[in-house]
């Protein structure tokens, strides 16, 4: 079962099975161009069935390998100016990003239970910041509409990828903000999501040295890449549907009953970290 469950995870294998089966499909169809942003609900699912220090870098090779997958999908679709300027930023804020969960995760065992739960925490209120930053985006997506194209220069993306570095590393949800950042500029439908896509395939990439380099023996190593080999079968499957998904739907409905379960599992983080960090706040 090694191959399947992480050693960490104290779920029933059928719930550690169903949380993964959901994680990876929502990363996969949001790769392949459909619901933008969905892939960010895999960490707080991952997240109820695994401690954040395993459901972290376990994410990190799906989320790879489904960037290598829908890039096939946008062959050439994209446009390399909206990723290289976001590049400094992004590294620093990576950085940045990497010294917090280094510290959260170099502590001794009887601190692991507060400091995973400050970690959640994090990622709970991440989860609901974006919500509010999805609300804006719909409000910028319809006053884009009423203006010329922007092209950015260093400064604005400097300034977009700075926090896109340091939510990519904490919580793997950098999404929204990246999406706010190519609002404006007007990109084709699939030159949208074929950068998008080159985005996260190279500052993913990026992150693989500073997960391995975490201490404590957290981070990515031997047992959390095995438990993630599962995953990556199903990956195919979910691109593709994302792909297909995107050339004919619409993805409006979908994308608020996303961030309306992103709200929710959002504050269902927010709450159990609570209930660590402040046993007796609630009585």
């Amino acid at each position: 079962m090694e191959w399947f469950q992480h050693p960490d995870s104290s779920a029933p294998p059928a719930a550690y099975l169903a949380a993964g089966f959901v994680a990876v499909m929502l990363i996969a169809v949001s790769k392949g161009g459909f619901g933008s942003g969905l892939g960010m609900l895999s960490v707080p699912v991952m997240m109820q069935v695994l401690p954040s220090s395993v459901a972290l870098p376990m994410m990190l090779p799906v989320l790879i390998w489904c960037d290598v997958l829908a890039i096939r999908q946008y062959p050439g679709e994209w446009r390399p100016r909206a990723v290289w300027l976001v590049a400094p930023g992004a590294m620093a804020g990576i950085v940045i990003g990497w010294g917090i969960l280094y510290r959260l995760n170099d502590a001794p065992r009887e601190l692991r239970v507060t400091n995973d739960a400050w970690l959640k925490l994090v990622v709970g209120a991440i989860c609901l910041g974006f919500v509010a930053v999805w609300a804006l985006g719909l409000w910028l997506g319809r006053r884009a509409g009423e203006r010329p194209a922007w092209r950015p220069g260093w400064v604005g993306g400097t300034l977009a990828g700075l926090p896109s570095g340091i939510t990519t590393m904490l919580a793997h949800a950098a999404g929204p903000i990246y999406t706010m950042y190519l609002l404006p500029q007007k990109l084709d439908k699939r030159e949208f999501v074929g950068t998008t896509v080159r985005y996260f395939f190279t500052f993913n990439l990026v992150k693989i040295p500073f997960f391995m380099m975490l201490p404590g023996g957290t981070g990515l190593n031997w047992p959390v890449f095995r438990a993630t080999l599962w995953m990556l079968a199903l990956a195919p499957l979910g691109v593709w549907a994302g792909s297909r998904l995107n050339r004919k739907l619409s993805p409006g409905v979908f994308n608020r009953l996303l961030y309306l379960f992103l709200a929710l599992a959002g504050a269902k983080l927010i709450w159990d970290s609570s209930r660590v960090l402040w046993p007796g706040g609630g009585s």
